[in-house]
């Protein structure tokens, strides 16, 4: 698990690998997000609340992420699993 904190500003790609996870509360993530092909049993990932400076996109996730009523603000295309999030 790797967590972001508070104020964080990564600016290019942040890869998670298969089994580890990402937490980025109050952290800035500059570039495209993708999520690609994440098998996480019964609980969904969650995106919810963030600003995307860039596209969104998701694809092949099990199951699709959700955003628990807390939408996101994408500047750039919401895409895929992603689109209405």
């Amino acid at each position: 698990m790797t967590c972001l904190a508070a104020g964080a500003r990564v600016v290019g790609q942040v890869t998670v690998r298969p089994g580890g996870g990402l937490i980025a509360t109050g952290a800035t993530i500059v570039g495209p997000v993708r999520l690609v092909d994440s098998d996480t049993g019964p609980v969904a990932v969650v995106v919810a609340g963030n600003v995307v400076t860039g596209p969104l996109a998701c694809t092949g996730n099990r199951p699709a992420p959700v955003n628990q009523g807390r939408p996101n603000s994408v500047t750039g295309p919401a895409t895929g699993q992603c689109a209405e999030l």
